[in-house]
């Protein structure tokens, strides 16, 4: 499908262009998109609410965002969105101008209601236009300059930055500073500061610290860059650098020594040459340069370019954040997407793209390192912001003593618990302006103390006597309350942000959209039981199979791991007439009753001493590292620790069977959980195994706590070893 506009996204910023319609996908808008994806080249539709915030949420805060919504759904999104930062523009795309255009004025972000496609495309290219500066083809005049030498600061760079934004090629350089020059005759100040500037308004006067150290690319790029540098070099020095009036020579001698001794006259492509006697280094390029040579230990301030070559772009970020951050990151490409992704994988103290050191010209913005390259910004009231102290002063009132007594000593429980709950408190939340110190402590400690009640102490009240004592509460002298979930992290009723380190279930990270679609487009058609016919029961079942070895094909859904593991201990002790099992020590299987007695671990938490029961028979973990075997203490023979673990369980079924006793199945988990996701030795599980079916006892792999997508690019645990040892015999869950 061609395109009926034509257009230049050149022109536009760089955003990412988001269309939300009910109908995105009807025959009437298949056009519209076409059209659109000319201006960005992020273009993303939705047709759902929900989707398209979650996306929205997703972005980098660095993100421009412009939005385009229906007058139906814009009524409820832009309400939910309008605040979020990354969000620029909103523009109402609908049939019904005036019905829209009520509610969307109470929006300041919305630019406007449209109801045509041009009209649409039109207004978005108007408000994402770069701003491009041109000279005016008057006169130029600017008698900014005084003799009072305490304004020589604000003047300069008032001229400055007026300078930066017009685009100069040298032929207007040349007519301004000879204008400047005719209007300040009379003023030795400005003629002086006149001098200055047009002296040091080349980069070439001197070697900065933001000049490109090295340069990253594939070896294609390499090949086709060094002959436009040297290209350029020869344009602007001549091919004797040495006679040309532009090209600047070693600072002193000490630093000419330190920057010769960076060459690797191995690896000079071009350039090269060396006069001790001028302090002179001609424009020099290496290649096939590695990150343990010379050149890369040190900061060059030389005119050496040394080559590194990568294969992809994650290859030059790897190498980029193995580095020490630096301070400058320049990005050459006309590929938006390729720089922004570089720029959200990578910390520099500043970033430009497509030229070098510009983005320190402009005296607004600030300059400063992240990391080893530097702490704090300068430049116009960063400069004020980094190197000014800023100094507290509070008075508090003698009558607020009653009302803070409780920092004074002694400490007893109640008093410790109060302080250590009061220091939780957010206080960015009570901060009013101009309102005096003790009026914020005052105001800030009773909301506080409502908002502890209402949202924590009433809930923690609740669960009390509704939910039991032995229902575990994590930090219950302080308990988290977590009011939502994104991704990895949680959150509690004031904002705070932890990292989840603990749910086992939502293993591909909490309020997953594929997921949650998924789930709720299943609610929305169908939830029974698979007693009746439906497509997606054979479908999982399915999938399921071609994850495991041939013959374990027959899937049998149930609730829970712990109603499987129950399942199978019945079917095992149906089929083989025998009641006994054998664990591994620290198991988990569940935790009904049948399963609490194989949980192992559950004895040693208890507070009492407990043995499993007579049925229940425990075989030390496999763990070659601080198991009962350790390889220490064999040599690190990993063939000889499987096999002395492999003897333990021989031993251990021949002595309960020299007490009449006989074993049904051996229940053990691929990964082990609780016990410390300990990795069995080679040839653990299959000689143990091919052992224990030769007696007739069956085999049941549990998965459930550390299988199903937990275990890297494996979908199963048991995945990590040999897959022979999977035979008839086991039953798998």
């Amino acid at each position: 499908m061609t395109s009926s506009f034509e257009l230049d996204n050149n022109d536009l910023e760089i955003f990412t262009l988001i269309w939300l319609d009910a109908e995105i996908n009807g025959s009437e808008n298949k056009q519209t998109q076409n059209d659109l994806r000319q201006l960005s080249d992020d273009f993303q539709t939705f047709d759902s609410i929900y989707d398209c915030e979650t996306y929205i949420q997703s972005l980098s805060i660095d993100t421009r965002i412009v939005l385009i919504v229906s007058g139906r759904l814009g009524r409820e999104m832009v309400p939910r969105i309008h605040d979020i930062k990354q969000i620029y523009s909103i523009y109402v795309y609908c049939f019904d101008r005036e019905a829209n255009l009520e509610w969307s004025n109470n929006y300041s972000k919305i630019k406007n209601v449209v109801t045509t496609k041009k009209e649409l495309i039109k207004q978005i290219c108007n408000d994402n236009k770069k701003e491009i500066y041109q000279i005016n083809n008057e006169s130029l005049y600017i008698n900014i300059y005084t003799n009072n030498s305490d304004d020589q600061f604000i003047h300069s760079q008032l001229l400055i930055d007026y300078l930066l934004k017009m685009k100069i090629n040298s032929i207007i350089d040349k007519q301004f500073f000879t204008l400047c020059e005719t209007k300040s005759d009379e003023d030795d100040l400005e003629s002086k500061i006149l001098e200055e500037f047009q002296q040091n308004n080349s980069s070439n006067n001197s070697l900065y610290c933001l000049a490109p150290d090295y340069v990253l690319c594939s070896k294609i790029t390499e090949n086709r860059l060094i002959p436009e540098i040297v290209k350029a070099w020869r344009q602007f020095y001549t091919d004797n650098p040495l006679n040309s009036e532009s090209y600047c020579h070693i600072i002193n001698n000490r630093h000419f020594e330190r920057v010769k001794k960076l060459i690797n006259k191995d690896k000079v492509i071009y350039g090269g040459q060396i006069d001790s006697n001028e302090n002179y280094i001609s424009p020099t390029i290496m290649i096939n340069v590695t990150e343990n040579d010379d050149i890369m230990q040190e900061e060059i301030f030389g005119p050496i370019l040394p080559f590194l070559t990568v294969n992809n772009e994650q290859e030059a970020i790897q190498f980029i954040n193995n580095r020490d951050k630096s301070l400058a990151l320049y990005i050459f490409s006309s590929n938006k997407n390729l720089a922004k992704r570089i720029i959200n994988s990578t910390s520099a103290g500043s970033t430009c793209i497509n030229d070098v050191i510009f983005q320190v010209a402009p005296p607004s913005l600030p300059l400063g390192g992240v990391g080893s390259s530097g702490i704090g910004s300068y430049h116009g009231k960063y400069t004020f912001d980094s190197f000014s102290h800023q100094r507290t002063v509070v008075y508090a009132p003698n009558w607020t003593e009653p009302l803070i007594s409780k920092r004074n000593p002694p400490y007893n429980p109640k008093v410790v618990a109060f302080m250590e709950r009061l220091n939780q408190i957010n206080r960015r939340w009570f901060f009013i302006p101009r309102f005096p110190c003790w009026s914020c402590t005052l105001i800030g400690l009773v909301l506080a103390i409502l908002m502890r009640i209402y949202y924590v102490e009433h809930t923690l009240a609740l669960r009390d006597i509704y939910i039991p004592y032995c229902t575990e509460l994590f930090y219950r002298e302080n308990p988290l309350k977590i009011v939502r979930c994104n991704g990895t992290y949680m959150y509690d009723q004031l904002g705070n942000k932890y990292l989840d380190c603990i749910n086992n279930v939502a293993h591909v990270g909490h309020c997953h959209p594929y997921v949650v679609k998924q789930i709720a487009r299943q609610m929305g058609a169908c939830a029974t039981n698979n007693r009746y016919l439906h497509d997606n029961t054979v479908i999982l079942a399915e999938k399921l199979a071609k994850t495991l070895p041939k013959g374990l094909d027959q899937m049998f859904y149930t609730n829970s791991g712990s109603e499987s593991n129950d399942l199978a201990l019945r079917l095992a002790r149906q089929y083989t007439g025998n009641y006994d099992i054998l664990v591994l020590d620290n198991a988990y299987h569940g935790h009904l009753t049948t399963l609490f007695d194989l949980s192992t671990y559950k004895f040693k938490k208890a507070n009492i001493a407990m043995e499993p029961p007579k049925h229940v028979h425990c075989l030390p973990i496999p763990d070659i590292y601080r198991g009962k075997y350790r390889d220490v203490d064999y040599n690190n023979d990993e063939e000889k620790l499987s096999q002395l673990y492999v003897d333990e369980v021989r031993q251990t079924v021949e002595e309960v069977e020299s007490r009449g006793r006989r074993i049904a199945i051996f229940l053990i988990e691929s990964l082990q959980s609780c016990g410390g996701q300990i990795i069995y030795p080679k040839g653990y599980l299959k000689n143990t195994f091919d052992y224990l079916q030769s007696k007739g006892i069956l085999c049941l792999v549990d998965e459930v706590q550390t299988g199903f997508g937990r275990t890297g690019t494996h979908f199963w645990a048991f995945q990590s070893y040999e897959e022979g040892y999977l035979l008839k015999q086991t039953i798998y869950h």
